[in-house]
């Protein structure tokens, strides 16, 4: 029983024993070469140990095993999504949202890495329409995403109104005070605009390294 498989997991990863628990998914493998929740659980313990590649290869184990699934690919477009490869994530979310479309994480993301990494006006066009079910949303994480690609499109209203409600949502949350940043910037506002981009870095974590470029960028423009 794969279930029962991955219970015996749970002692060798409260121990920090990650040899042990690594030996202990590849059982469930054995049992069960189609278990997606072993392949997801595997990749987010090399996630936990910094081995980005490993936790990539696991999923495309799984992938091979599993090529249909739907949680192993939305997890593989995550991790290439934080390791920068944005083309490769943005191919496998548009697969996604054609075989789920009313899924909106992946609508979110897919919008969010087309506004953040592509300048043409189709790209820009596509990623607000897919952020236009987030117009009465009450996720601040959704709501910053469709007010992010009014601003991409030069609608400096229509992203204020947005990303100030995600910000009054979530005033700790470091992106939504950079893209708050921006708009600030947009309406010439320059005061306001590194209160703003200012608070951002001093809410973000180390490890955001690329965030903290381009808040670092934006003020300079200042």
């Amino acid at each position: 029983n794969s279930e029962a498989q991955l219970l015996l997991v749970r002692p060798y990863l409260q121990g920090a024993d990650y040899a042990g628990a690594e030996s202990a998914f590849r059982k469930v493998f054995t049992y069960d070469s189609a278990s997606v929740p072993a392949y997801l659980s595997l990749s987010q313990l090399f996630e936990r140990q910094k081995r980005a590649d490993q936790s990539l290869n696991v999923l495309d184990e799984g992938l091979a095993a599993v090529p249909g699934s739907f949680e192993l690919r939305l997890t593989k477009a995550g991790l290439l999504e934080r390791r920068g490869q944005a083309d490769a994530a943005i191919d496998i979310y548009e697969q996604l949202i054609k075989t789920r479309p009313n899924a909106d994480v992946v609508a979110n993301n897919l919008a969010s890495l087309l506004s953040d990494h592509r300048e043409d006006e189709p790209s820009l066009k596509r990623a607000n329409q897919l952020a236009q079910r987030f117009n009465a949303s009450a996720i601040p994480h959704f709501k910053d995403t469709l007010g992010w690609t009014w601003l991409k499109l030069g609608n400096v209203e229509k992203a204020h109104e947005y990303i100030a409600s995600a910000v009054k949502s979530m005033p700790k949350q470091p992106v939504f005070r950079y893209h708050m940043g921006l708009v600030l910037t947009a309406k010439n506002d320059a005061e306001a605009a590194r209160r703003e981009l200012t608070n951002s870095l001093e809410l973000m974590g180390e490890e955001a390294v690329q965030l903290r470029q381009q808040v670092k960028q934006a003020l300079e423009k200042l």
